[in-house]
């Protein structure tokens, strides 16, 4: 008998001898005499075998009550509470008034989760209907175990007390901290190899196939950076799935809008972001922990460096709130209960979910014979709430890992490491040796030791080394998705009995535990046809041993088939959705190594977009704090400080798979880039991932200087784009605003430079071609032909417009710059404006003459003038076919100014006035001028900003849409700023823009329009 299986038996039996004086709850009737209920100390049922069950919304009809392992030392078996009432509830009473507690009946509910809301629904009401009126309040929805999640007060505490069948008023607000220790080890400058993970067995594990494939670990902690290089799959994330419960009193909620979801709501993204990453706490930066953890569980790709199951995905749940004035963090155990039940609840959502990772501890020990009352060994009776969500967990098979914590102890450990239903964790010192670490807490309670100081992904797409139990415990959680067996007691016992000993517990040695296991089953394929999917592939090759059979199951739904051949077909699997299966072979031995399909589109899987596709507006890059406001759609890359010079500093950006962006078949996206409070006159340049700085300029400014430009940018093969700051440091915001698929009309290229007037002494470089370098400035009244097509990597045939990035340097004088085709008239319009000496760069999309040139106009004085080129359009196709992109001479369809001159071209939209602060002014597209009244999805604008009366913003959305956090103009009273703006349509054929504050004259010209 293994011994984690000794553990259960031990336990079950001390605990089978206490069920004889159970009371099960029944509503108290009004002459009811007082009584105190004999607590059910709770059992251990039958566990599922999570390899050949479905995940269903009906589990199975069984007795949902806690279960129990045995003690390794001969301590005391698990009990009802000495204490009902947690004497925390009493102090929180008398300190506030009232406080939230987690009260814990008796009850047995079975069948469906529906009955088994209804039942505990009843007993809640049974509790509820004694209370005085106004004494208290229900906290969340109804679980699916006897647990009531209210705000009571001292007449409530009072009555409840005296109730029969309650077990115990357990505080919801017990603090929990991330569990490692402050022992100065900082960042590492790459993810480097690991000794620690070597003398697990972790290479062995990952050559023979093992690498956790068709599994899923979820990270109950500060949040996870998913967007990390470490965290993806190529351009896919690893993560599946996001929530968020961060509701401590006193601490501000990471959860979006601040506000904790509920325990049955969809999965959200942004929800399970890190908490912010300038929360320091003796010398740890407290908010890197999540996303450290998430990387030891299932980061990398099984080379070098590593997450031990580097093949799963990730749930990222966040549930630690902060506090900036004390730079503390904490999670309570309601937030923590909701996270569990949470997971438990959208189980049909999550079919592979394996383990569950609880990298946090509590203060107190178990057991404490000094304490008063004396603490046992488990605390099943003082947290009785947790742990009834832990076993509905573990009877599908997922087992919760949770951290023994770091107080030094060397015979307990912290809560909710005490329970005798969960997997707890010893950690082993840093080094190769298996040495227990002086800091690791060990009991009776331990199950297993791992490496407990790892190299590992942190905020901001870094690395580093942490240390504490909290580092060991994702290395379990990894170790039990790699070997996943058919329950979570087989997987631990495999784990426990392969182990080598250490301090009388065993270590884990995934290379001797793998013996026998048959490894990933090869060549796998699947052809979808209507509803269904043919599987094959074949045998393993690794550990073989003899098969006995194979189960396929598909993510999302859960659907299996089970077979002893090399083949199976899913069926009634939804048109819509994309399927990836997991085959898994069990062999004599036990449980294999799954292998997983690419993902498989089924028939009416949407075809991929082939023109433009205009996004509402959305933030995925703020560098600046959160405590100054700043905040991003998915709360990845944020706070993560300024933008510092060179290539050393190149910020990296995932845009694929965010804000609306898909994560595949995307050509470039179009940007709002803003800079904000740079140290140095400087630029910006913004690439393609994986590629080499172009040498051009996005974004140019001056010290103190907040400025926007739009980028049209070809997005790298990694789903990312670069970002290059040359001198100084300077705060980045991006905003996404739209992207142009694979195949699209769009063409985008790395940036060249096609003109710079200055010469090298006036710090002008190298063009594509070297009669467009040094040739001086534009003078007043000038206009500059440039020839584009056939310049550089631009075709010479077939160019119907360009994407450019045009800016003024240097300027004698107020002027602005037009650029239109050559051979046009001069519209009146402009694209940049500028003041005497100031250096302004801009975003335009140019329709180019019949000769494929441009011509570019400059008002007022002289200056010198750049130009890159980042993509091109074809030209436009006669009717009835409708081109992605009809470039347009520019047109005016705004001017709020009164003045002479001032004019639009149907004499609509002018001399209105300013905009007002927060203001959205209508404006109407469709109809006017050379845009078309139907047919029009989004619309290509240069936008200017002039003479506001304060610091403020514009945001461009479409009109009825919500208004986005977002900007597309920044500037400073009395500043005249212009930036390109592509913007998708709103009700009617409008747009809306907005101004944050101050007065502000507003012109917009429109320069092409796509289709929609």
């Amino acid at each position: 008998m293994t011994l984690f299986r000794r553990r259960v038996l031990f336990v079950c039996v001390a605990t089978l001898a206490m069920l004889a004086g159970t009371v099960v709850w029944s509503a108290p009737r009004a002459n009811e005499s007082s009584q105190t209920a004999t607590s059910a100390a709770p059992s251990e049922s039958t566990e599922s075998n999570s390899s050949t069950t479905s995940p269903s919304t009906t589990s199975p009809s069984t007795t949902i009550v806690p279960g129990a392992k045995s003690s390794r030392f001969s301590g005391s078996p698990v009990s009802p509470p000495t204490q009902r009432i947690d004497p925390k509830v009493d102090a929180d009473i008398a300190a506030v008034g009232s406080t939230e507690v987690l009260v814990t009946f008796d009850a047995q509910p079975v069948g469906s989760d529906d009955e088994k809301r209804a039942e505990v629904r009843s007993g809640i009401d049974a509790i509820t209907s004694a209370l005085p009126p106004g004494s208290w309040s229900i906290v969340s929805e109804t679980p699916t175990v006897p647990v009531a999640n209210l705000v009571i007060d001292a007449s409530a505490l009072a009555v409840i007390d005296q109730l029969s069948g309650i077990q115990r008023v357990q505080s919801a607000l017990t603090e929990f901290f991330p569990a490692e220790i402050a022992d100065g080890i900082g960042p590492t400058s790459d993810l480097a190899p690991s000794a620690t993970t070597s003398t697990m067995g972790a290479e062995v594990a990952w050559a023979a196939g093992f690498k956790g494939a068709g599994t899923t670990i979820a990270v109950i902690d500060t949040g996870v950076q998913i967007d990390h290089p470490y965290l993806m799959n190529g351009t896919v994330q690893k993560t599946v799935g996001e929530a968020c419960f961060a509701g401590a009193p006193g601490y501000k909620s990471t959860c979006p809008d601040g506000v904790p979801m509920a325990i049955d709501a969809p999965s959200k993204v942004g929800a399970g972001a890190p908490c912010p990453i300038d929360i320091i706490q003796g010398g740890q930066k407290e908010c890197s922990h999540g996303t450290h953890v998430a990387g030891i569980a299932a980061g990398g790709n099984g080379t070098g460096t590593s997450g031990i199951a580097p093949g799963a995905s990730l749930i990222s749940i966040q549930v630690f709130a902060y506090n900036y004035s004390t730079n503390r963090l904490t999670a309570d155990s309601g937030d923590i209960d909701a996270a569990l039940q949470w997971l438990y609840n959208r189980r049909a959502d999550f079919p592979n979910l394996t383990a569950v990772n609880l990298s946090l501890a509590g203060s107190l020990k178990y057991p404490d014979a000094s304490a008063s009352p004396a603490r046992i060994t488990f605390c099943d009776s003082d947290y009785p709430s947790t742990k009834y969500r832990v076993q509905q967990l573990r009877e599908l098979g997922i087992a919760t890992v949770v951290a023994s914590g770091n107080d030094s102890w060397t015979d307990g450990v912290a809560a909710p490491a005490c329970l005798s239903n969960v997997v707890t964790v010893s950690a082993l010192s840093g080094g190769s040796g298996d040495v227990r670490a002086p800091y690791a807490n060990v009991g009776p309670q331990v199950n297993l030791f791992a490496p407990g100081t790892l190299t590992s992904s942190i905020p901001c797409n870094g690395s580093g080394v942490l240390s504490g139990t909290s580092m060991a415990t994702p290395a379990v959680a990894g170790s039990i998705a790699l070997l996943r067996q058919g329950s979570v007691a087989d997987t631990v016992s495999l784990l426990e009995d392969t182990g080598t000993t250490v301090s009388g517990f065993p270590s884990v040695k995934l290379d001797r535990a793998l013996v026998g296991l048959p490894g990933p089953p090869r060549l796998v394929n699947g052809l979808a046809s209507g509803s269904s999917v043919a599987l094959s592939w074949l045998a393993p090759q690794v550990n073989a041993g003899t098969v006995a059979d194979y189960t396929v199951t598909a993510s999302p739904g859960g659907q299996t088939c089970t077979t002893s051949g090399l083949s199976c077909t899913i069926s009634s699997l939804d048109t819509t959705k994309s399927y990836v299966f997991t085959i898994v072979a069990t062999g004599t031995g036990g449980v294999g190594a799954g292998a997983s399909t690419p993902s498989i589109p089924l028939a009416n899987v949407p075809v991929p977009p082939t023109d433009y596709v205009s996004l509402v507006p959305a933030r995925l890059l703020d560098t600046r704090s959160v405590a100054s406001g700043a905040s991003t759609i998915d709360g990845n890359d944020l706070g993560c400080g300024a933008v510092g010079q060179g290539v050393a500093n190149v910020r990296t950006l995932v845009v694929e798979g965010r804000g609306g962006v898909p994560t595949s078949g995307v050509d470039a996206v179009a940007l709002n880039v803003t800079i904000a409070a740079p140290t140095a006159s400087s630029f910006l340049s913004v690439y393609a991932g994986g590629t080499t700085t172009p040498g051009t300029s996005s974004i140019n400014f001056v010290a103190g200087q907040i400025v926007p430009n739009m980028v049209i940018v070809k997005v790298g093969t990694d789903g990312r784009i670069n970002i290059l700051n040359a001198l100084g440091s300077t705060q980045v915001v991006v905003d996404v605003v739209g992207w142009f698929p694979d195949g699209s009309d769009y063409t985008g290229v790395d940036p060249q430079r096609l003109l710079d007037t200055r010469t090298a002494a006036e710090g002008g470089g190298p063009t594509v071609a070297p009669s467009f370098q040094g040739i001086g400035p534009v003078g007043p009244r000038q206009t500059l032909k440039l020839p584009v097509i056939g310049r550089g990597t631009i075709p010479a045939t077939g160019v119907g417009a360009v994407a450019l990035n045009v800016t003024a340097v240097s300027p004698t004088g107020s002027s602005f710059l037009t650029v239109y085709p050559f051979g046009a008239a001069l519209p009146n319009a402009s694209n940049l404006n500028f003041t005497a000496g100031q250096t302004v760069a801009n975003m335009v999309i140019a329709k180019v003459g019949a000769d494929g040139s441009i011509s570019i106009y400059n008002a007022l004085g002289s200056t010198q003038v750049l130009v890159d080129i980042v993509g091109w359009f074809p030209p436009e196709v006669p009717p009835p076919a409708v081109s992605e992109y009809t470039g347009i001479v520019p047109e005016r369809f705004l001017d709020t100014r009164t003045c002479n001159g001032c004019f639009t071209i149907d004499d609509e939209f002018v001399g209105i006035g300013p905009v007002a602060p927060q203001q959205s002014l209508p404006l109407q597209i469709t109809g006017r001028g050379s845009i078309p009244s139907s047919g029009v999805g989004s619309v290509a604008l240069n936008v200017t900003g002039a003479g506001s009366s304060a610091s403020s913003y514009l945001t461009v959305y479409p009109f009825g849409a919500a208004r986005p956090t977002a900007s597309n103009l920044n500037f400073l009273p009395g500043q005249v700023v212009p930036n390109m703006v592509i913007v998708k349509l709103g009700a009617d054929g409008q747009i809306a823009i907005f101004n944050a504050a101050g007065s502000t004259s507003v012109v917009v010209d429109v320069v092409g329009w796509f289709p929609g």
